[in-house]
């Protein structure tokens, strides 16, 4: 194969298993894929747990039949599969250097269905795909000799990248699970939360934002990115508000009530300031301020349920410390807080400093920002129009 016509069945070999690193359906064709791309005569790909139990297998040579055949009646006793965990992770090492040709060619295995399936000179690779699951690749040659160095970098190579689509793709199904969570515990809450930049523009959303907007269609909506208001006024107020939280400690405070004209439904509007701090990557340039909005949208005069426990799971505090989390995530105030509790306003704010010294939070809205993030919320996970 010409160097050229390598790197692209290469490339390609790369797309498919990026594509499809989690989708048992890919396999069949992924093994194929590096078959031809190493040139050995079968390739196989294993998934198996730390007691040794393989979860997944597809070899590029093997019928279905002959994959049930070695799973139900020859895996249990694969010495030399099950010797591969020996082996140092990320290096292709052929069977011969280290258990010896002669010792795979003795074993029951290989005389009931290595030698049947033509499986005689081979090479493993192993790594860990995610938490107690390991992935293998192994190939063999039926009539050509034992793997050469070659085929053996190629391996690790394929190893390389099959490993980092699989954690991509790990990553990307926990981001994910942790959307749905935040979408199950705002609709518990009874809240909707946006997320918008400091030009008051909603960037993201999550929670029961559209059942919202629909139960007082003339009072709120959305438009361009932009949330309004139909008064013109209030609508002035709302965009300041957007703008710059401060503003509103003018009028009230942050938090804005919305009363339906034709309908007995009122919605509170609650804009929280937050905060991040993030480190540049030039060295010595130190770190830049990004200031956000955090908006919060829920019927007046209902109670929004605060799951302490699940608070406490997440950031790992005491329950005490989640409810009065819980309660700014929200927007109460610590005055609100403290009369909710029976608490003096000085032990509220005793009770935040030691939240945020834990957390390493340095202010309020920081605080907000971070017990967000952590059950799941991801500002750009909903682009609004």
């Amino acid at each position: 194969m010409r160097p050229a016509d390598r790197l692209e069945a290469f490339s390609a070999l790369v797309e498919d298993i990026h594509r499809g690193a989690r989708d048992p359906a890919h396999w069949p064709a992924i093994a194929v894929a590096m078959q031809q791309f190493i040139g050995s005569d079968f390739t196989n790909l294993t998934f198996k747990g730390k007691d040794d139990h393989i979860a997944y297998g597809v070899c590029s040579g093997l019928g279905k039949t002959e994959r049930l055949d070695y799973l139900h009646h020859w895996a249990h006793m694969d010495a030399m599969f099950r010797s591969v965990a020996q082996l140092p992770p990320m290096r292709a090492t052929t069977i011969a250097s280290w258990m010896g040709h002669r010792a795979m060619l003795d074993s029951d295995v290989y005389a009931g269905f290595y030698e049947p399936t033509e499986h005689r000179h081979g090479a493993f690779i192993h790594f860990l795909a995610s938490h107690g699951q390991y992935a293998g690749i192994a190939l063999f040659n039926a009539r050509a000799p034992a793997p050469n160095r070659g085929q053996l970098h190629q391996m690790e190579l394929i190893a390389r990248h099959l490993r980092g689509a699989l954690q991509t793709a790990d990553l990307i199904e926990a981001l994910r699970a942790r959307q749905r969570s935040t979408e199950r515990i705002l609709g518990q809450w009874r809240v909707a939360l946006l997320h918008c930049d400091a030009a008051g523009r909603i960037t993201g959303s999550a929670g029961p934002l559209e059942q919202l907007l629909r139960r007082c269609p003339d009072v709120l909506t959305l438009h361009g990115g932009y949330l309004r208001a139909r008064d013109p006024s209030v609508n002035r107020r709302l965009q300041h508000l957007l703008r710059d939280p401060r503003y509103g400690e003018a009028f009230g405070g942050p938090t804005m009530s919305l009363t339906a004209s034709k309908r007995a439904v009122s919605l509170e509007c609650i804009v929280l300031a937050v905060s991040e701090e993030t480190q540049l990557a030039t060295a010595g340039a130190g770190s830049r301020r990004t200031d956000e909005r955090y908006v919060l949208l829920r019927e007046a005069g209902t109670e929004p349920i605060i799951d302490t426990h699940y608070l406490r799971r997440c950031l790992r505090i005491t329950p005490v410390q989640a409810d009065i989390v819980g309660r700014l995530m929200i927007g109460e105030s610590l005055c609100d807080i403290a009369a909710a509790r029976g608490s003096t306003l000085e032990t509220v704010r005793s009770y935040l400093k030691h939240i945020n010294q834990q957390l390493g939070c340095h202010s309020q809205g920081q605080l907000i920002a971070f017990a967000w993030r952590a059950i799941g919320f991801i500002p750009s996970s909903r682009r609004l129009n």
